[in-house]
């Protein structure tokens, strides 16, 4: 698939991402990646958001 049929591909409303629930978390936790800049970033970064996306009871059945 060439570069140009991917975007024929995404999700129409994407406007979820603008939601200040989520560019908060996804904010705080990439100014945290750049603070502690870590060897395996991606890992680090996907284990800090399942650690601050959760409320308090999900968070308990999560991790």
């Amino acid at each position: 698939m060439s570069k140009h049929n991917k975007k024929n591909i995404l999700h129409p409303d994407v406007t979820y991402l603008l939601d200040p629930r989520v560019t908060d978390v996804i904010g705080q936790g990439l100014a945290t990646l750049c603070e502690e800049r870590p060897n395996n970033p991606v890992d680090y970064l996907a284990k800090w958001l399942l650690k601050h996306s959760y409320s308090e009871n999900e968070r308990a059945q999560v991790i």
